[in-house]
This record gives structure tokens, C-alpha cells and sequence, in this order.
């Protein structure tokens, strides 16, 4: 017979108690800059990146830590704004896109350091998706091709060389694609996502590439990841540092019915994270470095409205009002700004908006407690170990929400075989 016991009303355990979600607003630019648009996040969380308006009234990359404060990039001559959109975990390799004064002309800059390096690239219409933490391997995908196609390289900044990313095998469907995008990349830049293209049937297949020192290799390298039988079409945009987790948006043809993935490789599983209630659609924006944090954005076509999740296994998809909301912060008001991005840790958030009293957009950051992307940590320590255990067995044997892992509103052995699943998975 399952023992049972009934939630505790007050917690026992003051070493449980729960951790807060912290906000915090990105001061604002020095003068003459107004607002900054937030873009990206170094993989620890130590620099912001995306860009602030020029009295001109033009983007400018800028880059923030809470240790340097702002640094604004310089551009290069005849270009009229720009934006950064990766940076490196040091702060010192920067990369984005720049658009000329002709708003159909758009080029990438790369190797653009804090100091305002050279700028080496000069291939038009290129995006920057793709970096290592040390800002060595990088890819991108050409946004104007000849001919309208799109074509993926991998640009090594080491050494300057870059590699295309070719079709696939010839026996393969999409072996005539002529969109390749690369959207994310492990730590180390060893394996990168993205998707090919097929015009017959006008759907986009998934796929992983471990990085190899020539195109042969990089060729024999691709591998296709699942799709979800309803959907046609599904985007892999990020990969955990493992290789082992993708996350992603599938859809049907022109972006339709979206929905947010997270695939395991290992075991050719898609699972579909669902919406947040009320809404139609979800698009993945973002993931932690371990594969347990993903974030994004829902949408709602009556009434007409965007807003952004949080999802990890702990919490499920919750929007990220319903996450702030313990501390009071509201931000269903505010005019939603650039994707969301997340530290390899999974602990900060990084987005932008503007709020209804100011004109300009705000950065800010939201730092979330280890549980909430590793339920088993349940100290809050940000590491799985012995102690996690005591807690857990202490919480337990009192019969304190705190063990109640599953969520059913008891705790009983279906918890401790929760928590113990949990545990051994690791994060």
C-alpha cells in the first residue's frame, strides 16, 4: 500500500526554502546612445550583447557586462547601422550584421573585437548564427545567395579559412537544396544544426553536422534528425554542449502551426513542448548549454499577441510573467523585443523590450534558481550532489511540499522514485 501523506501547509525545512527568480533592468547607455536592443548572451552569462541608437538615429553593436559596463562598436566606413548578435565568453570577439544605406544590401562583420579590430569578412548578406565559446569556429548562413539560394559556411577565425556546407548525399531528398541555413553550435564547435531545404515538396528537414577539417568530411558528416509526423517542416536552431540534445521549432509549409521541439539524438525522439494556454503556436528561441532550459515565444492570432515562455522539465512551459510573477514584475505590457537567448547554465535570461513610459528599449536579465532547470538540485546549489539526497529524504520523511517531486499535491513513493530518476540523469 502507497504511503501517503498530505502537504505540509508551512515548510519545516528553512534550508528549503524556495530560491527567487531575480529581474533586473540593463542600465542605460552612456549619452549620446539611447536604448539597447538586446540580441545575445555569452555562453557564462558574463557579457549582453545586441545594439543602441546613435543620436543619428542608426543601430550601433554594443556590448555590456556588469563588470566593463557598455562598450559601443565601431562600424565600418559606408555602412549606416548595425547590430551584434554572438559574442565570445571573454568579451572580446564579437560578431553580427551590418546593413549599408541601400536597406537591400546587408553584410556580416566578423573578427570585430571590443577594441575595434579588423573587420575580415566580406561575403553580402551573411548571418552570423552559430559560435563557440571562444569565438574560433563560427557559423553562418548567406542570406541573398545568387540565384535565391542560401548557402551555410563555417568560418574558422583562426586560421581565416573558410568551409562550405554542401548538400547532402546524392541519394538523399534534398540532395538539390538550395537553402542550407546552420543555426547553432556545441561549446567547442564541433557539431552544428540547421536545416535543409526541399522545393518539390517545400519542406525543411533538420539536420546535425559534426565539423570536420574539409568538405568531403563535412559532407559524409550530416545526419537528419527526426520530424514530427504532422508537421513537414522543423528548424533544429540550437544543440547542447554534449551534442546530444536539439531544440527547435517544426512547422508547416510558410511557418504555419509552429510548435517548439527538443530532440534527443541518442534516442531519435521529438517531443513537442506544447503552447502556453490561450495560445496557437510556439518558436524556440533559445537553450542552456545542458539541454534542460528552453525559451521562446507563443502566439495567439485572436487577439493578435506575442509572449515568452520558459520551459524545463520542472516547471514545464510557462510564460515568463507566470515566472516573474512571485516577485511582481509584469511584463504582458511591454512591446516584446529580440529573441530571448540563455547562459550554458541555464540560470540567465537575457531580452529586451520597451515598456509603456519609456521610448527606448530596455535590456534585462532574469536569473532563475538551479532547481528550475535541474529539479534534483533541490538545495539550490547549482550541483548535484549528497546533499540534494538529504534534503530530499529529510523533506520526505516530514511529509514537506518540497518532496512532493511530481507535482501531484502528495508525497508518497511515487516521488521518491521521482526524484530518484531525476537524480540519476543528472544536468
Amino acid at each position: 500500500m502507497t504511503r501517503l501523506w498530505p502537504i505540509a501547509a508551512v515548510c519545516g525545512l528553512c534550508s528549503l526554502a524556495s530560491a527567487q527568480v531575480q529581474f533586473f533592468i540593463i542600465p542605460s547607455p552612456p549619452s549620446p546612445y539611447s536604448g539597447f536592443s538586446v540580441r545575445g548572451i555569452s555562453r557564462n552569462g558574463l557579457y549582453v550583447v545586441g545594439s543602441t541608437i546613435h543620436p543619428a538615429g542608426h543601430d550601433r553593436p554594443a556590448t555590456w557586462s556588469a563588470d566593463h559596463g557598455y562598450r559601443v562598436l565601431l562600424i565600418q566606413p559606408g555602412m549606416k547601422s548595425a547590430y551584434a548578435t554572438r559574442v565570445s565568453d571573454d568579451g572580446g570577439v564579437v560578431f553580427g550584421t551590418m546593413k549599408s544605406a541601400d536597406p537591400d544590401i546587408f553584410k556580416d562583420y566578423t573578427g570585430l573585437s571590443v577594441s575595434g579590430g579588423a573587420m575580415t569578412n566580406t561575403f553580402s548578406g551573411t548571418y552570423v548564427e552559430a559560435l563557440s565559446w571562444n569565438g574560433d569556429l563560427v557559423g553562418v548562413y548567406d542570406a541573398v545567395g545568387a540565384g535565391n539560394y542560401i548557402y551555410a559556411y563555417i568560418w574558422d577565425r583562426a586560421t581565416g579559412r573558410w568551409m562550405f556546407v554542401p548538400r547532402p548525399d546524392p541519394a538523399s531528398d534534398y540532395q538539390n537544396t538550395k537553402w542550407r541555413w546552420l543555426f547553432g553550435s556545441t561549446r567547442d564547435g564541433t557539431r552544428m544544426v540547421g536545416a535543409y531545404h526541399n522545393a518539390n515538396t517545400d519542406s525543411s528537414m533538420p539536420v546535425y553536422w559534426d565539423i570536420t577539417a574539409n568538405e568531403a568530411e563535412l559532407k559524409a558528416s550530416v545526419h537528419f534528425l527526426p520530424r514530427l509526423p504532422s508537421l513537414q517542416s522543423l528548424w533544429a536552431k540550437h544543440i547542447s554542449d554534449n551534442g546530444r540534445i536539439v531544440a527547435g521549432t517544426a512547422f508547416k509549409s510558410a511557418h504555419v502551426d509552429e510548435t517548439a521541439v527538443r530532440i534527443d539524438i541518442e534516442t531519435s525522439t521529438v517531443e513537442p513542448l506544447g503552447t502556453l494556454p490561450g495560445y496557437t503556436a510556439s518558436r524556440v528561441e533559445g537553450m542552456s548549454g545542458n539541454g534542460w532550459v528552453i525559451v521562446g515565444r507563443s502566439y495567439s492570432h485572436n487577439p493578435h499577441r506575442w509572449t515568452q515562455f520558459y520551459w524545463s522539465r520542472a516547471t514545464g512551459m510557462i510564460s515568463l510573467d507566470d515566472l516573474l510573477a512571485p516577485i511582481g514584475v509584469q511584463l504582458s505590457d511591454w512591446y516584446i523585443g529580440n529573441p530571448l537567448s540563455v547562459s550554458e547554465d541555464g540560470r540567465l535570461i537575457a531580452g529586451s523590450g520597451t515598456s509603456p513610459h519609456e521610448q527606448f528599449s530596455s535590456g534585462w536579465l532574469v536569473t532563475v534558481p538551479p532547481s528550475f532547470a535541474c529539479p534534483a538540485d533541490i538545495n539550490d546549489s547549482g550541483t548535484l550532489d549528497d546533499d540534494d539526497v538529504a534534503h530530499f529524504i529529510a523533506a520526505y520523511v516530514e511529509g514537506s511540499f518540497h518532496a512532493d517531486f511530481d507535482k501531484s499535491g502528495f508525497v508518497d513513493t511515487d516521488d521518491f522514485d521521482a526524484f530518484v530518476t531525476a537524480f540519476q540523469e543528472g544536468c
